[in-house]
């Protein structure tokens, strides 16, 4: 079969799972399209801040037989910090499914939803209830309450401005945060039970909590706490986690214990099935037998969207090196495609150089990811964001100007993260080059930057290319590549679904997050020009095995090591001595917040891939331009789509 045929084929292959992908997301969402789900907008206005109000966009999912005749119960699902409304898509799902209305928001300042300046990142969504309340298939004296993290304390706030919801299901927490003392030895749940005696509490911890917890504590200890808290709440001394205490629409109140972390409480089937059944007991009037008959463990499909929308996404994602190899083809971009420079023993390290260097690199992403994505305030005791450049410098200093750029908090860690990294790296090049490489006559071609081809390496009869003109069809295809994404992305939100997994990925682009998009993506480019390009190709350039697949194969493992192993380490001091029952969230004690390591379970597979790619566009093209064009547009989109847009914490 011809090459190009074979290209063809895969490409098609990859396309098909793209777009077989989130349909079946949209399938899943909609419960095979007979739940109506649909995009809604509607106006926050705040009286406190008269010109800081915007338009909130939401997911409305629609029951079967819901009609202003038929009404039927509705719940509010509030996303957390950093999220949007899909991650809690889970019981968004479960519930339609079941006959209650769900609206699930994008509060102000995320996802597609208005950026706004008030007091908090995350302003507490009462028009959406009021737009849920007022829908005319949806009974307003049977409203609940669900959310995530931040979405949690929403859902506390609404639960003690509004007397008149029934349910409430915070996730996120052990229970002795809302359920200590808050003041004059009151706790927050006493406080709702007093203002709404009647109210169903359902409250879903996890014993790998991150937040709000003594990083010093044990599991044990910590599980412990929400216990002591419970029973103190209850007034009893044997209260246990998964049991319900009371009765429904008379105070019922019950505690799940998840053995999940803080980002795994959304997309857990024992959470999803929890909250699900709590909702249909307090809502619509099942017993706890019918409401577990109808949602357990066994019979759950929201996964089946997150795993559908994971390979659309992967799909998309790699479907862009078949598309580029036959975009190669066309005699117009033929000269894109180029040999490699020679591989010469004069400048490529041996190995154990090899490995020293790339251990240095694998320190500095560890140092570099702990301190210049700090997270809290600078004047925070302990904090060292006094004299360490970090993310919340950047926001920071626009805003405090008032200069509304570069908006993201998260996306502001990485990008102090990438631009640090990639300011060292340029450093490095430097004085290799002065000092090393250029009296060995080793010039940027050999180091995959330049098209200057050196006279022992043109063929007999061959012309120099002309180097500008390669670049800019380089440049070309790659732009021609991210736009294809683009419009693939475009076409999968008319069926109300983004193409992603459990947290955001690719969507289409409001106009501020595209303004954003322009902001941040320089500073990628950087990293992925030196550190994922020059260095990675060219200093670090390794040597050529018996077949390209393993070659291939044998690079990418080896990059992944040095790359991201200071990022594997760091999450690893996080996690393992909490898990082995020797303390907290480790990391905590550092006034580094726990925000930024959970960014690195979705961050290491995603540059795994990307590694992957770069390495595949470096052999057929003998540059670096191509995966430096594309890569960081990508991770940029990611950066920028649908997370916070709030430069300060909280």
């Amino acid at each position: 079969m011809e090459k190009t045929t074979k290209t063809a084929i895969v490409f098609g292959v990859l396309f098909f799972l793209t777009v077989a992908g989130f349909v079946v997301e949209s399938g899943v969402q909609s419960n095979w399209w007979t739940v109506d789900v649909s995009i809604v907008e509607f106006e926050d206005y705040d009286p406190s801040f008269p010109d800081e109000n915007g338009t909130v966009v939401a997911k409305l999912y629609k029951p079967v037989g819901a009609s202003s005749s038929t009404p039927v119960p509705g719940v509010l699902a509030i996303h957390g910090y950093n999220n949007d409304k899909d991650v809690q898509r889970p019981h968004s799902i479960e519930l339609s499914k079941r006959g209650i209305a769900v609206l699930a928001v994008d509060v102000l300042n995320h996802g597609d939803s208005d950026n706004v300046n008030r007091s908090t990142s995350n302003p507490t969504p009462f028009a959406a209830l009021a737009y849920l309340k007022a829908l005319d298939f949806v009974d307003e004296t049977n409203i609940g309450v669900t959310g995530h993290s931040f979405g949690a304390i929403n859902t506390y706030t609404i639960a003690l401005a509004d007397p008149t919801i029934k349910a409430i299901a915070p996730i996120a927490f052990g229970f002795e945060v809302p359920g200590s003392t808050i003041a004059f030895g009151i706790s927050f749940y006493q406080i709702a039970r007093a203002i709404n005696p009647n109210l169903d509490i359902l409250h879903v911890a996890s014993w790998g909590e991150e937040f709000f917890r003594d990083a010093n504590i044990t599991i044990d200890q910590h599980v412990q706490n929400g216990l002591d808290a419970l029973n103190s709440f209850l007034g009893i001394s044997d209260a246990e986690y998964g049991e319900t205490y009371g009765t429904f629409n008379s105070g019922a109140t019950r505690v799940e214990m998840l053995k999940k972390t803080h980002p795994g409480q959304t997309h857990s089937r024992k959470s999803t099935v929890a909250i699900t059944a709590f909702f249909l007991q307090s809502l619509s009037g099942y017993t706890e037998e019918q409401a577990y008959e109808s949602i357990n463990m066994g019979n759950t499909i929201y996964w089946l969207a997150d795993l559908a929308g994971i390979i659309s996404m992967a799909a998309l994602i790699f479907s862009i090196v078949p598309l580029a190899f036959l975009l190669m083809n066309i005699k117009f971009f033929k000269e894109v495609a180029k040999p490699m420079p020679k591989y010469r023993e004069s400048y490529a390290p041996k190995t154990g150089a090899w490995w020293i260097f790339g251990i240095v690199n694998a320190s500095i992403g560890f140092v570099t990811y702990v301190f210049n994505t700090e997270y809290f305030y600078p004047d925070q005791a302990n904090d060292v964001a006094t004299w360490v450049f970090d993310g919340w410098m950047i926001g920071e200093f626009f805003w405090s100007r008032g200069i509304r750029i570069y908006t993201s908090m998260i996306g502001n860690s990485f990008l102090a993260f990438y631009v640090v990294n990639a300011g060292l790296m340029m450093l490095i090049v430097l004085v290799f080059w002065t000092f090393i490489y250029r009296p060995k006559r080793v010039g940027f071609y050999e180091l995959g930057a330049s098209y200057k081809i050196p006279d022992d390496e043109l063929a007999e009869g061959q012309a120099k290319p002309k180097g500008w003109k390669v670049f800019g069809k380089t440049l070309l295809i790659a732009l021609s590549l991210i736009g294809y994404m683009y419009l693939v992305t475009y076409g999968a939100s008319f069926l109300n679904v983004e193409i992603r997994g459990p947290w955001a990925g690719l969507k289409v682009l409001t106009w501020a997050r595209a303004l954003e998009f322009i902001l941040y993506y320089p500073g990628l480019l950087l990293f992925f020009i030196f550190n994922a390009g020059i260095w990675m190709f060219g200093m670090m350039r390794q040597k050529e095995y018996e077949t390209e697949a393993k070659t291939i194969f044998i690079w990418w493992i080896k990059i992944c090591i040095v790359m991201l192993s200071g990022l594997i380490l760091t999450n690893l001091l996080q996690y393992v001595p909490m898990y082995l029952g020797l303390t907290g969230p480790w990391l905590n004690n550092w006034a580094f917040a726990p925000m930024n390591v959970l960014q690195l379970w979705a961050t290491v597979p995603f540059a795994a891939g990307f590694y992957l790619i770069l390495i595949i566009f470096y052999r057929k093209t003998g540059k670096i331009w191509l995966g430096s064009f594309i890569i960081p547009a990508i991770a940029t989109w990611l950066l920028v789509g649908g997370y916070l847009m709030y430069p300060v914490p909280l």
